[in-house]
């Protein structure tokens, strides 16, 4: 089948021109297997509200093809991608037997 639901506000200038708020619950964003979430505009801010251990958790767990990447494609300074940790520590792990591999190029 062939549905389609579209939100749109063609006149809303603000940063909350569309909000999508539950005060008491979750919010649930699930896509068939094989289908994206897309999520683009300007800034990107993922932000969490409470106070525990993985408050944002970035996951895949579903085969062995699986791969995690972020890029910056046009950002040329030595921020270009910054981890940051104000008062604690950075951990990196990887399987046995895997590298965990740190340069200047690939």
């Amino acid at each position: 089948t062939s549905e389609t639901i579209v939100v749109t506000n063609t006149l809303g200038e603000g940063e909350g021109a569309i909000a999508l708020t539950a005060t008491a619950g979750g919010v649930d964003i699930d896509a068939a297997a094989g289908k994206d979430v897309n999520i683009s505009g300007g800034q990107l801010t993922l932000s969490s509200k409470t106070n525990e251990a993985s408050a944002i958790s970035l996951t895949t767990n579903v085969g062995t093809s699986e791969t995690i990447v972020v890029t910056n494609t046009k950002g040329t300074n030595n921020g270009a991608i910054a981890l940051t940790s104000t008062v604690g520590g950075i951990t990196m792990k990887v399987a046995d037997e895997k590298d965990l591999t740190l340069g200047n190029q690939w």
